[in-house]
């Protein structure tokens, strides 16, 4: 399992409670770059699991092939 695809997978994570929490807090500046944030990081954070859980189905794969 290749620990980049963990890495990215828990910034993009922390990156969306960020969001959210600003969000909740009133504290969101609606200027382009946080509105696209916003639109964009859920869909980049189902991407990271999806490749995080394909990494692990692989090494499993491998595993079990030794």
């Amino acid at each position: 399992m290749k620990k980049s695809h963990i890495f990215w997978f828990v910034v993009v994570l922390i990156a969306n409670i960020r969001q959210v929490i600003q969000i909740v807090t009133d504290n969101y500046s609606p200027d382009i770059i946080h509105i696209l944030f916003t639109i964009l990081g859920p869909f980049v954070l189902i991407h990271e699991a999806k490749i995080l859980l394909d990494d692990i189905k692989q090494s499993r794969q491998n595993k079990e092939n030794e």
